[in-house]
């Protein structure tokens, strides 16, 4: 998670899955990404045992993440790009740095 003075960013990498297939959930400051990614080897293939080696995992996954205070989750976004997934959810107004002015005496 990355933060910057306005905002926290949370960066996912889900290759090969498109935004129809992923599930963003913001709930009680908690931020949830669930998904389902199919196997790339045919049903057929799976059972025969046709393939040496598996490198990608399939089937259903979730991720939670409990989030620092001061999120503004009502205004949190979420952008995939060639299946990197970045969440941004800003920081409520209270919670931004605020620059004091200094006067003179």
């Amino acid at each position: 998670m990355g933060r910057t003075d306005d905002s926290y960013r949370v960066y996912v990498f889900a290759p090969g899955l498109s935004e129809n297939e992923l599930e963003v959930s913001v709930q009680d400051n908690v931020l949830t990404l669930q998904g389902k990614r199919e196997s790339a080897v045919g049903a057929d293939e799976q059972q025969q045992g046709a393939y040496y080696r598996k490198e990608r995992f399939s089937g259903e996954f979730s991720r939670s993440i409990t989030l620092p205070e001061g999120v503004d989750t009502e205004r949190a976004e979420a952008r995939a790009t060639n299946g990197l997934i970045e969440i941004q959810l800003p920081k409520r107004e209270e919670m931004k740095p605020r620059r004091v002015e200094i006067k003179s005496a």
